[in-house]
This record gives structure tokens, C-alpha cells and sequence, in this order.
């Protein structure tokens, strides 16, 4: 069973230190200098979390998306197809029925990726395992 992953990770992770041999022989897909940091991608994310958990309130209109891109354009099709179908029985719209469909479906688009959101949020339950020791001389 082989699987392919993609890793955020430090160089010095990537260089192999702290027994991490198997990443230098991976390809790198983006380097420091054209990755935002990570420190930011992880805060922005958990906070994101927060906020569709209810437990912290939003302090702008825009978060971070916790679905990623290639997942939300497999969305996409599901609606497009039943917008097809419902075009189809409704061909004789006016203009402003028409902007009312539109208006209609990009809610549904919304309702969709923040119902997705809120299951992936609910994925993250981090617990202690133990293999992390602290080590004291």
C-alpha cells in the first residue's frame, strides 16, 4: 500500500535533521521564500476552527478556507448538475427571475462549502499519546 503526501515542513526537517532521513530524497514543491510561514498557515487555520466551532467570534469577514481548492471544484460539479436540470425545466425565465436563480444557487454554493467546513472542522481532536518525553539531565 503505497500513499503520496504533501508536507509543510521546516528546512531543517526537509534537510534531514532530527532523523527525518527519508525527506531530502523528496521533491520539494515550494521553497521557503515563496511559502507564507508556517507558524501563520497553523494559527490561521485553528483559528478558523475556533471561529466555525463558536468559540471565538470572527474579527474580520474573511478567514481562512478549510477546504482546499481541488476538494471545493469536486463541489462544484454536484451543484452545476442540478442547476442544469432545474435551467432546463425553467427556460422561459425573465431577466430578474434569472438573477434570482443565480442568486439562489450561489447561496446554495455558500451553504455547501460552510456545511463541508464545518465537518472538516470537527475532524481536528487532538490528544496526548505519550510518545513526546521530556527529557531532563
Amino acid at each position: 500500500m503505497k500513499r503520496k503526501y504533501r508536507l509543510c515542513l521546516k528546512h531543517y526537517l526537509y534537510s534531514g535533521n532530527d532523523g527525518y532521513h527519508v525527506f531530502p530524497q523528496c521533491p520539494l514543491l515550494l521553497d521557503e521564500e515563496k511559502c507564507p510561514i508556517l507558524i501563520i498557515l497553523i494559527q490561521n487555520y485553528f483559528r478558523t476552527v475556533q471561529v466555525l466551532k463558536g468559540f471565538e467570534r470572527s474579527r474580520t469577514r474573511h478567514r481562512q478556507s478549510l477546504i482546499p481548492l481541488t476538494e471545493r471544484q469536486k463541489l462544484m460539479p454536484q451543484l452545476s448538475s442540478s442547476k442544469a436540470e432545474a435551467d432546463d425545466e425553467n427556460h422561459l425565465l425573465t431577466s430578474s427571475d434569472a438573477t434570482d436563480a443565480t442568486s439562489r444557487w450561489n447561496t446554495a454554493r455558500r451553504l455547501l462549502i460552510e456545511e463541508r467546513e464545518k465537518l472538516s472542522a470537527n475532524l481536528i481532536a487532538p490528544i496526548v499519546d505519550g510518545r513526546i518525553k521530556m527529557v531532563t539531565a
